[in-house]
């Protein structure tokens, strides 16, 4: 996980979506409480559905999220997951863009 400008960009890979929840949850607090944060892109390659830990966590990282400033969250997946965590997040009143296309997503987080 990392900062790219105003967005915090988190890859999710098949290990780390699954066995590494809490480092990053905590990754995600370090990032998104600097000032210039306004956008998370999410891209997700998951071999398995996320479950309910991993949404649950979307859900509580949104709501983290929110009272430091971030106004948009972009779930990219090539499949269903990405409107799982849309559902999740938008609980936050957060912007959330639910696409296939990591380029789609991180322009939009940048506007």
């Amino acid at each position: 996980m990392y900062v790219e400008g105003n967005v915090v960009v988190a890859e999710f890979t098949r290990a780390a979506a699954f066995d590494e929840v809490e480092q990053i949850q905590e990754a995600f607090v370090r990032c998104v409480r600097q000032p210039r944060v306004t956008a998370h892109v999410a891209h997700m390659d998951l071999d398995r559905s996320p479950g309910e830990r991993m949404l649950g966590g979307a859900a509580e990282a949104a709501a983290v999220g929110s009272e430091h400033g971030l106004e948009k969250w972009a779930a990219v997946a090539d499949s269903i997951e990405r409107l799982a965590v849309k559902c999740r997040v938008s609980e936050a009143d957060i912007d959330v863009l639910a696409t296939d296309d990591v380029t789609e997503a991180m322009t939009w987080a940048r506007e």
